[in-house]
């Protein structure tokens, strides 16, 4: 999971505000106290660009709410990697270093090995030979903003090295088989409260529950070929 993005957007279960992550709803923050933000995202959404900046907005999916990496974590978190093939929301201007826009666009085989040793030509290709090159998915923008866009992660770990918040929700283009144990398909499922107390406690009731059980939350693939996937046993966010 990637931990390192500011102005990054995710998927976050959990019925609780969690430090560093804010839920992006059209608010005007203070350029002073939020420096790192306002030089990736600027006035993209709105502001004064002297004082102010506005963050975009993202209703929530299916009660889940969408939340904006605000601030570097420091080293608190610092096996959080991104992955290759993950797939972030991207609030920011400048497209990070070796990540791509989830455009359909095609990339050598040879300079970007790793990343196709992840998904490989599942979302096209083209070319053969030193030529040959693969495509990334195409993800249509969530919202009618522009400056919102999918991104793919070309360089990172291994699928096998992900690590995450509980709770928190990750797409990845590559086989979803190959992340670790405990990044679990949301379907809405009910699951009983004893056997993961500590989830419960981040994802109470929101999703269903009954005395002895709760649910997690429905949230579709991303597109085909783009798992979703919830940490089910990560890190216990640290809460607001």
């Amino acid at each position: 999971m990637s931990q390192n993005l500011i102005s990054q957007i995710q998927l976050f279960a959990c019925n609780r505000g969690t430090v560093g992550w804010d839920i992006p709803s059209g608010q005007s923050l203070p350029i002073a106290t939020n420096t790192p933000l306002f030089e990736s995202i600027g006035t993209e959404y709105g502001g004064n660009g002297t004082t102010t900046f506005d963050m975009p907005t993202m209703a929530p999916l299916n009660k889940v709410n969408y939340c904006c990496n605000t601030e570097d974590s420091g080293t608190d978190y610092v096996g959080f990697s991104p992955i290759m093939g993950e797939v972030v929301l991207w609030s920011g201007i400048a497209i990070p270093e070796g990540w791509y826009m989830c455009d359909g666009q095609f990339l050598n085989n040879a300079g970007n090995s790793g990343l196709y040793s992840v998904i490989g030509d599942t979302f096209g290709s083209q070319g053969s030979g030193p030529e040959k090159s693969f495509a990334v998915p195409t993800i249509a923008n969530p919202t009618s903003n522009d400056y919102l866009r999918y991104i793919i992660c070309g360089f990172g770990s291994q699928a096998s090295d992900l690590v995450g918040f509980a709770s928190s929700v990750i797409w990845y283009a590559g086989n979803a088989d190959s992340l670790p144990t405990g990044w679990e398909k949301c379907t809405g499922q009910a699951v009983a409260i004893r056997s993961n107390p500590t989830l419960y406690s981040l994802l109470g009731n929101n999703y269903g529950s009954t005395e002895v059980s709760f649910n997690y939350p429905t949230l579709p693939d991303l597109v085909p070929g783009v798992s979703t996937r919830m940490s089910v046993d990560g890190f216990f966010p640290r809460h607001i």
